[in-house]
């Protein structure tokens, strides 16, 4: 979201059921104090219960970033507003589907009319996004079009998404570089504390 208020883009953000308190707070000081972040008047923030109140018609864009758990009631708001606009997801993982698993992105794409589904891949953390410091990121889409669209309304001058079709392999990559990231991390803290411990007996 900070994303879009620093490029001015009206937003209109949707809590999910399970944040009630949170947009609760959103709507009345209009500021995150976790990452200590207000938004101007282009965000909007509304209740899971509020759709009526959102003019979906002047929707270009949606972007998707809850846990597995909301992800059911996503699908719900998708087949309901039936916008056809490219959708952005930043939520990653997988779903157990008809005793398959598959990613969730397919799995949208499966429950929805909107096939236009453009997956978020690679580091990004809101703290650094908060700062603006340089970012990159991959847009992910079988369709590639659909990928340049969200680009050419996100990027700025900290925030840069390149392009893919291969949605399949940025999935895959994104999920390994989880993988290699706890190992890494797990080896450093090893070695710091062999170290540590090292010195000590001098």
């Amino acid at each position: 979201v900070s994303v879009l208020d620093f490029n001015k883009i009206k937003t209109s953000v949707i809590g999910s059921p399970f944040d009630k308190n949170n947009i609760k707070n959103l709507k009345k000081k209009r500021k995150n104090k976790i990452l200590n972040i207000n938004f101007s008047k282009n965000i909007n923030f509304f209740y899971d219960h509020e759709l009526a109140l959102i003019d979906f018609k002047s929707i270009n864009l949606i972007i998707i970033g809850t846990n597995t758990n909301g992800i059911p009631w996503i699908i719900k708001v998708l087949n309901q507003v039936k916008r056809n606009c490219p959708i952005l997801l930043v939520t990653k993982g997988i779903i157990n589907y008809k005793n398959k698993i598959i990613s969730i992105s397919k799995y949208i794409s499966l429950k929805c009319s909107n096939k236009k589904v453009v997956m978020a891949s690679g580091p990004c953390l809101a703290r650094e996004l908060v700062n603006k410091s340089h970012t990159r990121t991959l847009f992910a889409s079988k369709k590639i079009a659909n990928a340049k669209y969200i680009k050419k309304i996100i990027e700025n001058e900290y925030y840069h998404p390149e392009v893919t079709s291969d949605i399949q392999g940025a999935e895959i990559c994104s999920a390994i570089k989880n993988i290699y990231a706890t190992v890494i991390g797990s080896s450093s803290g090893q070695v710091g504390s062999l170290s540590k411990k090292k010195d000590d007996n001098y």
